[in-house]
C-alpha cells in the first residue's frame, strides 16, 4: 500500500505502525528530534540560570541599599520568595507591616506567608488586604478557601470559594479593560514619587523611558500604570545584546512597583504618542 496518498486519520485507523510509515527514515528522524529536544532543554536551562543569577544580584543590591523605598522593600519580599527562601521573606514582611500597616500589598503578603505556615493569624491580614484593595480580593479569597479546605471547614471553604470566583470574574473584566487600548484610551500623570522610578536611567540600553497612569472604569482606585521604553539600537551581534523579551524581563526585575503595571518596548517614534505626550510622562531621555 502507498501510505503517501493516505490522510493521517486513515493511516491511524488502519493500525499502521510508525516503522511501516517511515521505514528507513525512522531512526535518523528520531535522532534529529532527540537532538532538537536536548537543545531546547539546554537553552531553557541556560535561560533559567541566567535569570536566577540576575535575581540574586538584584536581591543583594536591594539588601545593601541604605534607604530603600516601600516599593523596593515589597520587591525584595517578592524576589526573596521567588528564590524559594520563604523563611527569609517573613521577617522582611513583618518589618514592612510595622512601618506601613495599612498597605494592601504588604497585608496580602503577611497573610499569605502566615497561612502557608497554617497560622490562623494570616486570615485578618488577608481580609484587611481585601478591605483596602478589591483588586487583591480574588487572590486573597483563593488563599482563604485553600486554608479553610485544609482545615476541613467545609461551609467556610465553600463561602470563600464563592467570593473568590465572583471577584475573579470581576477582575478578569478589569484586566480586559486594562489590556485593550484604542483611540478612546486616556492617560494622565502617574503621580508616583521620583525615587520610585528614577533607576531606569541607569540602564545603558534605555534611550528614553515614559510612564503614565491609564484611566480605567473598573476598580479605578486600583491604579494601572504603563511604562513605555525606547531602547537604543544595538545589533543582535553586539556584546551584551538582549532580545526584547529578555530585556523586558530584566526591566520587570528592576522596576520596584507592586501596583498593577505593564511594560512596552518601542523602536519607532510614532508609537504610543498619546502616552508620551502626557504631562510629566518622560522619566528619562538620553
Amino acid at each position: 500500500m502507498d501510505f503517501s496518498v493516505l490522510s493521517l486519520g486513515t493511516v491511524l485507523n488502519l493500525g499502521v505502525t510508525t516503522t511501516q510509515l517511515l521505514g528507513d527514515q525512522l531512526e535518523p528522524l528520531t535522532q534529529q528530534l532527540n537532538q532538537l529536544w536536548q537543545k531546547e532543554q539546554a537553552e531553557s536551562w541556560r535561560t533559567f540560570k541566567q535569570q536566577h543569577k540576575q535575581l540574586l544580584i538584584r536581591v543583594e543590591s536591594l539588601k545593601q541599599k541604605a534607604n530603600p523605598t516601600t516599593e523596593e522593600r515589597i520587591k525584595l519580599v517578592s524576589m526573596t520568595y521567588s528564590l524559594d527562601d520563604k523563611e527569609a521573606a517573613l521577617p522582611l514582611v513583618e518589618s514592612l507591616i510595622r512601618d506601613v500597616p495599612t498597605h494592601p500589598t504588604v497585608n496580602y503578603w503577611m497573610g499569605y506567608l502566615l497561612i502557608q505556615q497554617e497560622n490562623e493569624e494570616g486570615i485578618r491580614y488577608l481580609e484587611s488586604a481585601i478591605a483596602t484593595d478589591l483588586s487583591l480580593a480574588s487572590m486573597a479569597y483563593r488563599q482563604l478557601h485553600l486554608f479553610a479546605t485544609r482545615k476541613e471547614e467545609t461551609a467556610l471553604a465553600r463561602r470563600y470559594q464563592q467570593q473568590w470566583q465572583a471577584h475573579q470574574e470581576a477582575w478578569h473584566l478589569s484586566l480586559q479593560e486594562r489590556q485593550k487600548r484604542d483611540e478612546t484610551t486616556q492617560f494622565c500623570y502617574h503621580d508616583l514619587p521620583a525615587d520610585e522610578v528614577q533607576h531606569l536611567a541607569s540602564y545603558r540600553a534605555v534611550k528614553a523611558a515614559y510612564l503614565a497612569r491609564q484611566k480605567v472604569e473598573r476598580f479605578p482606585d486600583h491604579k494601572y500604570y504603563v511604562f513605555v521604553i525606547v531602547r537604543r539600537y544595538y545589533s543582535d551581534t553586539s556584546e551584551g545584546y538582549q532580545p526584547n523579551h529578555e530585556f523586558k524581563q530584566a526591566l520587570r526585575e528592576a522596576i520596584a512597583l507592586s501596583l498593577d503595571h505593564s511594560i512596552h518596548i518601542i523602536t519607532q517614534a510614532q508609537q504610543w504618542q498619546k502616552l508620551r505626550q502626557t504631562e510629566g510622562a518622560c522619566l528619562y531621555q538620553a
